[in-house]
């Protein structure tokens, strides 16, 4: 883990006094990477001037460990930079990153993490070495997300074990324990100088992570699912994940069935409570399945990971993978301050939502938008059209009923799927004011469906037993018959919906508000046992 991203953090009264020159050192330090100016390499890879001067391999020691770090974090060459600097079977001692150097190089390579520009790199304070043992002092340096660098009073350490000219070991400050044998570092004089002991009392309990920081510890997540190794996750050593509404274990199916990734993430990032939301489609047992994910951070940790997977028929009528919105730009760009919500009002629209759905059940005194947009498991289920000639009762397009099952608005959708709603238990909600986003989590309880009218019950040309306000149910296709549905719908998710059996329906849904209304919904279900109960 670069020292830059570790997790210790202490106040330095200090300034970085860096060598203006390179230093040539004697044969077995590989030659450093030439791509950028000198001037920028040497700010890099020189060891700042230090009241003491170690032995010669010590001094070597300390130029591969600050040569690797330059080419792999501030370059990105992950893999040539490996090669050069580490050994085969380099040790990570910090439980969020794996061990071996092939394992370390993959890590890099897909958890999103990007090399930082050279105007923004913090400088070198001090390279401390010892025997075989090597600490690096740099500013906390991690970029803000208006493009600006974290607090320049801060430091964060790091300590590398070299042999052979090879990195064997490293340990991240914060991220695991003491070297057990050999020498132990010892630091230089100086006003810059700060024993290890020191530093460890000091660890910040108060670092919190950005946007980007949240989206990276996701993937870190979801990557270490596919890889099926439950030891990647950057977590606490005593986190919390469930799948479900049931633990979920290292030896538990998922770490050993997740198979690959279908669409990109939508995310809902929430600063300042250090959660993030994720709604994503995986190949789980070579299946297509929603994954819905929400994780929770401390000190750059992720400490609960709460999680549902849906495969078809497992999460109601509604399933279409393919329909899953995840880069329609309202999702992925900021509101307008003028028309932005504050978190207050986010919340209250948004359970207005779930007090509507489970009492009036009257859709259109939910706010929506007059254009709203709604996908459950990727099914859009708002979407009002114009008839087709075969759905027509002539062979020219009508214009669209009051309500046929598949010519829906968002108001009437809520209608229709509501009405057997009977509470929404345990409410969780991610905010992100910037964006207007809120995700929310819910435990549904539904009573049975299945005498119910409306398109998928029986019905009747009054709307008799229908949802309320429907209107009349339109004459099935002559053709097709009473089979056709929407598109996205579930054969066996339906066949479940409408057995008249009581179930709970966790919720895992986004919802785009803008000046007070909803504009977008994006919801991922899994049905679960009547009266289930959400574990956090």
């Amino acid at each position: 883990m670069s020292a830059i991203r570790s997790g210790l953090i202490v106040s330095l009264a200090c300034a970085a006094c860096i060598a203006a020159a390179p230093i040539v050192f004697a044969a077995g330090v590989p030659a450093v990477s030439t791509q950028e100016p000198a001037a920028l390499r040497n700010l890099r890879i020189v060891p700042p001037k230090s009241a003491r001067v170690g032995t010669a391999q010590e001094e070597i020691n300390k130029r591969i460990v600050l040569q690797w770090h330059y080419e792999f974090f501030d370059l990105g060459h992950f893999a040539d930079a490996s090669n050069k600097y580490m050994a085969e079977d380099f040790q990570q001692n910090d439980s969020r990153e794996p061990s071996g150097r092939a394992n370390y190089v993959h890590n890099f390579e897909t958890n999103g993490y990007r090399p930082m520009a050279a105007e923004r790199r913090p400088p070198l304070v001090a390279v401390f070495a010892q025997g075989d043992l090597v600490m690096t002092v740099i500013p906390d340096g991690w970029p803000r997300s208006d493009g600006s660098r974290a607090d320049q009073g801060a430091i964060h350490c790091n300590m590398y074990r070299v042999r052979n000219n090879r990195i064997v070991a490293m340990w991240v400050s914060g991220g695991g324990g003491a070297p057990a044998a050999g020498p132990a570092a010892a630091p230089a004089a100086g006003p810059a100088a700060a024993p290890p002991a020191a530093l460890a009392a000091a660890a910040d309990a108060s670092a919190s992570c950005d946007r980007e920081c949240l989206q990276g510890l996701v993937s870190n997540y979801v990557n270490a699912l596919l890889r099926h190794e439950p030891s990647a996750v950057k977590a606490t050593p005593n986190y919390k994940a469930t799948l479900n509404g049931e633990p979920l274990r290292g030896t538990d199916s998922l770490w050993k069935t997740l198979e690959g990734i279908q669409s990109g993430p939508q995310y809902v990032s929430d600063v300042p409570n250090q959660e993030i939301g994720y709604l994503g489609v995986v190949t789980d047992a070579g299946q297509p399945a929603f994954l819905a994910l929400r994780l929770k951070v401390a000190n750059g940790l992720i400490t609960e990971a709460e999680s549902i997977l849906t495969h078809d028929g497992e999460g109601g009528p509604a399933f279409e993978p393919a329909g899953l919105i995840y880069r329609e730009s309202p999702y992925i760009r900021d509101v307008p301050k003028a028309h932005r919500s504050s978190r207050a009002e986010l919340l209250k629209v948004a359970n207005s939502y779930w007090d509507i759905s489970t009492t009036t059940h009257r859709g259109e005194t939910i706010p929506y938008t007059v254009d709203c947009w709604h996908f459950e498991n990727g099914m859009n289920t708002d979407a009002e059209r114009m008839l087709t000639a075969r759905e027509s009762p002539t062979a020219i397009e009508s214009q669209p009923q009051d309500f046929d099952g598949r010519i829906w608005t968002c108001a009437r959708e809520a209608i229709l799927s509501t009405t057997a709603w009977t509470a929404a238990r345990d409410r969780h909600f991610i905010v992100d004011e910037d964006r207007g986003l809120v995700f929310n989590i819910a435990y549904v309880d539904t009573k049975g469906r299945g005498n119910l009218g409306g398109p998928q019950g029986a019905g009747s040309p009054s709307g008799a037993g229908g949802p309320p306000g429907a209107g009349p149910v339109a004459a099935r296709d002559p053709i097709d018959g009473p089979s056709v549905g929407p598109i996205g719908m579930s054969a066996a998710g339906m066949k479940a919906a409408m057995a008249g059996t009581p179930y709970t329906t966790a919720h895992f849904e986004v919802m785009r508000i803008v000046g007070g209304k909803i504009a977008r919904e994006q919801d991922v279900m899994r049905v679960l046992p009547d009266g289930a109960q959400r574990p956090f």
